[in-house]
């Protein structure tokens, strides 16, 4: 969104903050505590993510042109309804067809992805349009972005000015896209090891990314990540060794240098639709449901960060996720891990753990054995000293604290 309102050339200045945050993380090791934000915060990020690939192509699904977008989605979405007596249906159609294609060549044959195939038809079938003289036409790629060339360092550097590194946004931008970007690269990394059943250095990962952004921002490209549907789709394919990555670079390579003129003519229409595909498999609908009926405070989570990411930024997102996330956890520790035995005539009459202890006003019982499990620290105490209320009363009360390895001052 910030690219939309600043020009494409702040996206180079974006890679090489972002690289140079992440050759911090890597030098200080604090990738080590990226990991720690909650699964849940990271899917509703991914989910958030989704929508806007999805709904950002809803001027290529209709075929609508020469709208100005600002750097709101929601306000963008808006915008391209707003122009409904301009939608073309015949183009609409090809959008549905395209997904479709996409989505059942992919269910049927694994080893190529659908997404090329209906490129080259794309090109194709554009190619044709152009050279003949039917009333139907299409926007392409170049239609888009007519000045778009093989150009290293050239775009960048021309139009590079010391006062974009002024603007607080582009360093929120920056520190969002390095740690998504880790946090991609390291999940891409665990899918693969998942399985391939071979380990990965989490370290080299990190720095390898920043150096991946540091190069592609120098160059005047974009922010780099590794991506959890081509890592998977990789191995799929057949790759067991870190060359096939390399292959993929120099096949890309030769596509930019040789082919590029032969890509401009991708019809919007076919972009729109294999990036709606990404989205949707980006959106994993089988795991929020499954978190709907098994979850439901992650899936509240989930949801809350993706419509955050949706309509404000993806920092306020990641902030606002992992507080909620850090508060129930904090709430479910402040229990502590206790447990409580009744005892009569020598014999246990009833045990209790730290949910069933906040149930009971009182506990009696003619001897009590009071256990402290893991850590007493002014997040559970309150907890122990009610606990403690309820027994205080009895006869005979033994507070054991064999099981218990840490206290803090408070």
């Amino acid at each position: 969104s910030f690219a939309i309102v600043h020009g494409s050339t702040s996206l180079p200045v974006i890679a090489i903050l972002a690289g140079i945050i992440i050759l911090f993380f890597y030098i200080f090791k604090f990738d080590k505590y990226i990991i720690f934000i909650p699964r849940s915060v990271v899917q509703g990020f991914t989910l958030g993510v989704a929508f806007i690939i999805a709904f950002g192509q809803l001027d290529s699904i209709f075929g609508v042109t020469g709208i100005e977008k600002g750097e709101s989605i929601v306000d963008n979405i808006a915008l391209t309804l707003s122009h409904f007596a301009e939608f073309r249906w015949s183009v609409f159609a090809i959008f549905l067809g395209s997904v479709l294609f996409i989505l059942l060549w992919d269910h049927k044959i694994k080893k190529l992805p659908g997404s090329i195939i209906i490129a080259f038809a794309g090109i194709v079938g554009a190619i044709i349009l152009q050279k003949t003289t039917a009333p139907f036409t299409l926007t392409v790629l170049s239609d888009k972005f007519p000045d778009i060339k093989p150009l290293f360092f050239e775009n960048f550097y021309s139009q590079f000015t010391f006062d974009i590194l002024l603007s607080k946004k582009i360093w929120a931008t920056a520190f969002a896209v390095a740690v998504i970007g880790i946090l991609e690269t390291l999940l891409s990394g665990q899918i693969a090891k998942q399985m391939t059943k071979i380990p990965f250095n989490r370290t080299k990962e990190v720095l390898g990314l920043s150096i991946a952004n540091l190069g592609s921002g120098l160059m005047g490209g974009i922010p780099a990540t590794a991506a959890l549907a081509r890592t998977a789709l990789n191995i799929k394919s057949g790759a067991t060794h870190r060359t096939s990555g390399i292959l993929s670079a120099l096949f890309l390579a030769i596509i930019v240098l040789f082919l590029l003129v032969f890509f401009k003519m991708l019809p919007m229409v076919i972009i729109g639709a294999i990036l709606f595909v990404v989205a949707i498999r980006m959106s994993e609908v089988k795991h929020f449901i499954k978190l709907i009926y098994n979850e439901k405070a992650a899936f509240a989570i989930t949801t809350t960060v993706a419509v955050i990411t949706v309509i404000e930024d993806p920092i306020a997102a990641l902030l606002v996720g992992s507080f909620i996330s850090l508060l129930i956890f904090v709430n479910h520790v402040s229990y502590g891990d206790t447990e409580v035995t009744l005892w009569k005539d020598a014999k246990l009459e009833e045990t209790l753990l730290s949910p069933a202890i906040a149930k009971r006003d009182k506990i009696e019982s003619e001897l009590i054995v009071y256990k402290i499990t893991g850590t007493l620290t002014y997040i559970n105490m309150p907890a122990q000293i009610d606990t403690v209320n309820k027994i205080v009363n009895n006869k005979y009360v033994i507070i054991s604290l064999r099981n218990a390895f840490y206290a803090d001052s408070d």
